[in-house]
Protein backbone atom coordinates (compact mmCIF):
# COMPACT_ATOMS: atom_id res chain seq x y z
CA UNK A 1 0.00 0.00 0.00
CA UNK A 2 2.98 2.34 -0.09
CA UNK A 3 3.71 2.48 -3.49
CA UNK A 4 0.67 4.71 -4.54
CA UNK A 5 2.24 7.08 -2.16
CA UNK A 6 5.19 7.82 -3.67
CA UNK A 7 5.52 10.31 -6.61
CA UNK A 8 7.30 9.83 -9.31
CA UNK A 9 9.13 12.85 -9.41
CA UNK A 10 12.01 13.00 -11.70
CA UNK A 11 15.72 13.15 -10.31
CA UNK A 12 18.31 14.47 -13.31
CA UNK A 13 20.61 15.12 -10.51
CA UNK A 14 20.83 11.37 -9.41
CA UNK A 15 20.40 10.28 -12.93
CA UNK A 16 23.68 11.98 -14.48
CA UNK A 17 25.26 11.03 -11.21
CA UNK A 18 24.63 7.39 -12.17
CA UNK A 19 25.69 8.51 -16.25
CA UNK A 20 28.95 9.61 -14.87
CA UNK A 21 30.09 6.46 -12.74
CA UNK A 22 28.99 4.53 -16.20
CA UNK A 23 31.27 6.70 -17.92
CA UNK A 24 34.23 6.58 -15.80
CA UNK A 25 34.19 2.97 -15.05
CA UNK A 26 35.30 0.76 -18.64
CA UNK A 27 33.50 -2.20 -17.12
CA UNK A 28 30.13 -0.93 -18.08
CA UNK A 29 31.54 0.35 -22.02
CA UNK A 30 30.95 -2.53 -24.70
CA UNK A 31 34.24 -3.94 -25.72
CA UNK A 32 35.63 -3.42 -29.20
CA UNK A 33 34.66 -6.36 -31.25
CA UNK A 34 33.19 -7.57 -34.72
CA UNK A 35 31.93 -10.97 -33.20
CA UNK A 36 28.41 -10.51 -31.43
CA UNK A 37 28.75 -9.41 -27.82
CA UNK A 38 26.12 -10.49 -24.99
CA UNK A 39 26.53 -6.41 -24.58
CA UNK A 40 25.60 -5.62 -28.22
CA UNK A 41 22.27 -7.50 -27.62
CA UNK A 42 21.63 -5.93 -24.32
CA UNK A 43 22.14 -2.20 -25.79
CA UNK A 44 19.83 -3.13 -28.67
CA UNK A 45 17.27 -4.62 -26.29
CA UNK A 46 17.55 -1.28 -24.33
CA UNK A 47 16.62 0.96 -27.47
CA UNK A 48 13.65 -1.51 -27.69
CA UNK A 49 12.23 -1.12 -24.69
CA UNK A 50 12.85 2.71 -24.39
CA UNK A 51 9.88 2.80 -27.18
CA UNK A 52 7.40 1.03 -24.75
CA UNK A 53 8.06 1.93 -21.07
CA UNK A 54 5.30 -0.41 -20.04
CA UNK A 55 7.85 -3.68 -21.03
CA UNK A 56 8.29 -6.11 -18.43
CA UNK A 57 11.73 -7.90 -18.49
CA UNK A 58 12.33 -11.31 -16.71
CA UNK A 59 15.98 -13.12 -16.20
CA UNK A 60 17.40 -16.15 -15.23
CA UNK A 61 20.70 -16.39 -13.39
CA UNK A 62 23.84 -15.68 -14.89
CA UNK A 63 25.91 -13.66 -16.80
CA UNK A 64 23.23 -12.92 -18.23
CA UNK A 65 21.33 -11.48 -15.77
CA UNK A 66 24.27 -9.01 -14.81
CA UNK A 67 24.17 -7.70 -18.52
CA UNK A 68 20.61 -6.85 -18.35
CA UNK A 69 20.78 -4.89 -14.76
CA UNK A 70 23.54 -3.18 -16.30
CA UNK A 71 22.43 -2.04 -19.88
CA UNK A 72 18.66 -1.95 -19.47
CA UNK A 73 17.20 1.28 -18.63
CA UNK A 74 13.49 1.24 -16.01
CA UNK A 75 11.23 3.53 -15.15
CA UNK A 76 8.06 1.74 -13.97
CA UNK A 77 7.01 0.06 -10.63
CA UNK A 78 7.33 -4.30 -11.26
CA UNK A 79 9.01 -3.63 -14.55
CA UNK A 80 12.75 -5.61 -14.13
CA UNK A 81 11.64 -9.14 -12.59
CA UNK A 82 14.95 -11.15 -11.81
CA UNK A 83 15.78 -14.35 -8.78
CA UNK A 84 18.32 -11.45 -7.29
CA UNK A 85 20.42 -13.76 -5.09
CA UNK A 86 19.06 -16.87 -4.78
CA UNK A 87 20.78 -18.28 -7.74
CA UNK A 88 17.57 -20.45 -9.36
CA UNK A 89 18.42 -21.09 -12.27
CA UNK A 90 15.33 -21.54 -14.85
CA UNK A 91 13.41 -19.10 -13.31
CA UNK A 92 12.94 -17.02 -16.19
CA UNK A 93 10.62 -18.57 -18.61
CA UNK A 94 8.02 -19.71 -16.18
CA UNK A 95 8.19 -16.17 -14.49
CA UNK A 96 7.75 -14.61 -17.68
CA UNK A 97 4.33 -16.40 -17.93
CA UNK A 98 3.26 -15.35 -14.68
CA UNK A 99 3.95 -11.61 -16.10
CA UNK A 100 2.31 -12.04 -18.86
CA UNK A 101 -1.11 -13.08 -17.72
CA UNK A 102 -0.64 -10.90 -14.73
CA UNK A 103 -0.25 -7.88 -17.46
CA UNK A 104 -1.57 -9.42 -20.38
CA UNK A 105 -1.65 -6.03 -22.44
CA UNK A 106 1.92 -5.42 -21.63
CA UNK A 107 4.81 -6.47 -23.23
CA UNK A 108 6.91 -9.13 -21.81
CA UNK A 109 10.55 -10.20 -22.64
CA UNK A 110 12.83 -13.28 -21.12
CA UNK A 111 16.18 -12.93 -21.18
CA UNK A 112 17.85 -16.56 -20.64
CA UNK A 113 21.16 -17.83 -20.69
CA UNK A 114 21.53 -21.54 -22.61
CA UNK A 115 22.15 -23.22 -19.49
CA UNK A 116 19.13 -21.91 -17.48
CA UNK A 117 16.97 -21.98 -20.10
CA UNK A 118 17.58 -26.38 -20.48
CA UNK A 119 16.29 -26.13 -17.07
CA UNK A 120 12.72 -25.32 -17.65
CA UNK A 121 12.21 -24.99 -21.21
CA UNK A 122 9.18 -27.68 -21.08
CA UNK A 123 6.86 -24.15 -20.53
CA UNK A 124 7.58 -23.73 -24.27
CA UNK A 125 4.50 -25.85 -24.29
CA UNK A 126 2.83 -23.47 -21.99
CA UNK A 127 3.12 -20.71 -23.66
CA UNK A 128 1.98 -22.06 -27.01
CA UNK A 129 -0.87 -23.61 -25.77
CA UNK A 130 -2.19 -20.49 -23.70
CA UNK A 131 -0.74 -17.98 -26.89
CA UNK A 132 1.18 -16.05 -24.15
CA UNK A 133 2.96 -13.50 -26.55
CA UNK A 134 6.20 -13.70 -24.22
CA UNK A 135 9.35 -13.12 -26.03
CA UNK A 136 12.63 -14.87 -25.55
CA UNK A 137 15.67 -13.28 -25.62
CA UNK A 138 18.27 -16.53 -25.17
CA UNK A 139 22.16 -15.70 -25.24
CA UNK A 140 23.98 -18.63 -26.17
CA UNK A 141 27.42 -18.87 -24.94
CA UNK A 142 27.90 -22.43 -24.70
CA UNK A 143 28.57 -22.61 -21.88
CA UNK A 144 27.64 -21.91 -18.04
CA UNK A 145 29.24 -18.56 -18.25
CA UNK A 146 29.43 -17.18 -14.38
CA UNK A 147 31.00 -20.48 -13.79
CA UNK A 148 33.53 -20.59 -16.44
CA UNK A 149 34.01 -16.96 -15.22
CA UNK A 150 35.25 -17.75 -12.39
CA UNK A 151 36.60 -21.11 -13.22
CA UNK A 152 39.16 -19.18 -16.10
CA UNK A 153 40.15 -16.27 -13.22
CA UNK A 154 41.01 -18.42 -9.83
CA UNK A 155 41.50 -22.18 -11.31
CA UNK A 156 43.88 -21.78 -14.02
CA UNK A 157 41.17 -22.22 -16.57
CA UNK A 158 40.78 -25.68 -15.93
CA UNK A 159 37.12 -25.68 -16.93
CA UNK A 160 34.84 -28.61 -15.40
CA UNK A 161 31.86 -29.31 -16.59
CA UNK A 162 30.81 -26.13 -18.04
CA UNK A 163 30.24 -26.70 -21.32
CA UNK A 164 26.40 -26.51 -22.19
CA UNK A 165 25.95 -29.21 -25.11
CA UNK A 166 22.60 -27.73 -25.45
CA UNK A 167 20.31 -28.78 -28.36
CA UNK A 168 19.21 -26.65 -31.71
CA UNK A 169 16.79 -24.35 -29.96
CA UNK A 170 15.15 -22.72 -33.13
CA UNK A 171 13.59 -26.41 -34.37
CA UNK A 172 13.07 -26.82 -30.36
CA UNK A 173 10.96 -23.44 -30.48
CA UNK A 174 9.14 -24.67 -33.61
CA UNK A 175 8.04 -27.86 -32.43
CA UNK A 176 6.46 -26.22 -29.66
CA UNK A 177 4.75 -23.98 -31.88
CA UNK A 178 6.88 -20.91 -30.78
CA UNK A 179 8.57 -19.07 -33.68
CA UNK A 180 12.29 -18.17 -34.01
CA UNK A 181 15.02 -17.22 -35.43
CA UNK A 182 18.82 -17.16 -35.18
CA UNK A 183 21.08 -14.64 -35.31
CA UNK A 184 24.90 -14.77 -35.32
CA UNK A 185 25.81 -10.82 -36.39
CA UNK A 186 26.02 -7.22 -34.70
CA UNK A 187 23.81 -5.60 -37.69
CA UNK A 188 21.34 -8.89 -37.45
CA UNK A 189 20.48 -7.88 -33.95
CA UNK A 190 17.91 -5.00 -34.01
CA UNK A 191 15.45 -6.06 -36.97
CA UNK A 192 15.68 -9.47 -35.25
CA UNK A 193 14.39 -7.99 -31.61
CA UNK A 194 11.43 -5.55 -33.85
CA UNK A 195 10.86 -8.94 -35.85
CA UNK A 196 9.67 -10.58 -32.59
CA UNK A 197 8.00 -7.80 -31.25
CA UNK A 198 5.79 -7.46 -33.84
CA UNK A 199 5.33 -11.13 -34.11
CA UNK A 200 1.72 -12.31 -32.79
CA UNK A 201 2.29 -14.46 -30.33
CA UNK A 202 5.18 -16.24 -28.80
CA UNK A 203 8.67 -15.60 -30.37
CA UNK A 204 12.20 -16.93 -29.55
CA UNK A 205 15.85 -15.22 -30.79
CA UNK A 206 18.98 -16.97 -30.08
CA UNK A 207 21.93 -14.92 -29.84
CA UNK A 208 24.67 -17.53 -30.45
CA UNK A 209 27.29 -14.69 -28.69
CA UNK A 210 31.26 -14.55 -28.17
CA UNK A 211 32.10 -17.66 -25.51
CA UNK A 212 34.89 -16.35 -23.81
CA UNK A 213 33.14 -12.76 -22.76
CA UNK A 214 33.57 -12.56 -18.94
CA UNK A 215 30.97 -10.10 -17.35
CA UNK A 216 32.78 -7.28 -14.74
CA UNK A 217 32.69 -5.67 -12.17
CA UNK A 218 33.01 -8.70 -10.33
CA UNK A 219 33.96 -8.96 -6.38
CA UNK A 220 36.59 -11.66 -5.81
CA UNK A 221 36.20 -14.77 -3.56
CA UNK A 222 36.68 -13.64 0.27
CA UNK A 223 36.92 -10.06 -1.34
CA UNK A 224 34.93 -6.76 -0.30
CA UNK A 225 34.33 -3.99 -2.71
CA UNK A 226 36.95 -2.23 -2.10
CA UNK A 227 38.57 -5.06 -4.41
CA UNK A 228 35.86 -5.21 -6.99
CA UNK A 229 37.63 -6.32 -10.42
CA UNK A 230 37.21 -4.52 -13.57
CA UNK A 231 38.90 -6.15 -15.95
CA UNK A 232 41.13 -9.17 -16.48
CA UNK A 233 44.45 -7.13 -14.93
CA UNK A 234 43.07 -6.77 -11.90
CA UNK A 235 42.05 -9.93 -11.06
CA UNK A 236 43.94 -12.16 -7.90
CA UNK A 237 46.44 -15.10 -7.71
CA UNK A 238 43.94 -18.36 -8.43
CA UNK A 239 42.53 -19.75 -4.64
CA UNK A 240 44.39 -22.87 -5.67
Amino acid sequence: NLVPLVSNTPRPDWMQYIENLKRDHPSLAIPSSDTLLPQHVMSNLNTLLQEDPETTVVTGVGQHQMWAAQFLSFNQANSFVSSGGLGAMGFELPASLGAQVGRPGAPVWTIAGDGGFQMTLQELVTISEEKLPVKIALINNGHLGMVRQWQEMYFENHLKAVPVPGPDFIKLAEAYGVGAVRVTEQEDVMPALRQAQAHDGPFLIEFVVDSTTNVYPMVPPGGSLADTIEDPAMARNPVI
